[in-house]
């Protein structure tokens, strides 16, 4: 099996690069042996390299929801009809809660890796940006507007980011305060 890996090592305020060196890596040369993997480098960038996976069979995304929905774009973007394994090292994962993987590397591999798979709708959404654009984007988990935007934008702009809810009820009582 022909597999790309795409790695975000800023996920989870770096955890995603240390627990992809420190375990995953050495979790899926156990299965596969040899696989490709290129390290995302700026936002929209896992989007850019899932648009060129072509002759791949399957492609894994190492890190959030973030990275999940970017790869997820990037392969239809790209006309590419190639499963998604999810390797979960981001702040939240809600998406691997929500399909009930376990939360732990050996057995997100071993998902990512399988043969069973899980189909799930996309919402498909038109926006205007905060530069005036109109974007078209794919969403695999939600779609969020108003407070709920305003709250996940001001997680994303946080200094000092903890794994789990904590940080995003700390973006929420923020933003409530100041709205």
């Amino acid at each position: 099996m022909k597999v790309l890996v795409i790695v975000n090592p800023t996920a989870s305020n770096g955890k995603g690069l240390t627990d992809y060196k420190n375990e995953i890596s050495g979790l899926l040369e156990n299965i596969l042996g040899k696989f490709d993997v290129v390290f995302t480098e700026s936002q929209e960038h896992a989007w850019k390299i899932a648009k060129k996976a072509e002759g791949y069979d399957r492609v894994i995304s190492v890190g959030g929801d973030g990275t999940l929905n970017e790869v997820v774009n990037g392969l239809i973007e790209g006309g590419h009809d190639i499963p998604v394994g999810i390797i979960g090292v981001g702040t939240g994962n809600d998406f691997i809660r929500t399909l009930g993987i376990p939360n732990n590397y050996p057995d997100m591999v071993k998902n990512a890796l399988g043969n069973k798979f899980i189909e799930c709708d996309l919402l498909y959404t038109e926006f205007t940006d905060f530069n005036g654009r109109v974007q078209k984007r794919y969403a695999v988990n939600v779609v969020g507007t108003g407070f709920d935007a305003a709250v996940t934008t001001r997680f994303n702009r946080l200094r000092f980011k903890f794994r789990g809810t904590f940080s995003y009820l700390m973006s929420f009582f923020i933003e409530f305060l100041v709205t």
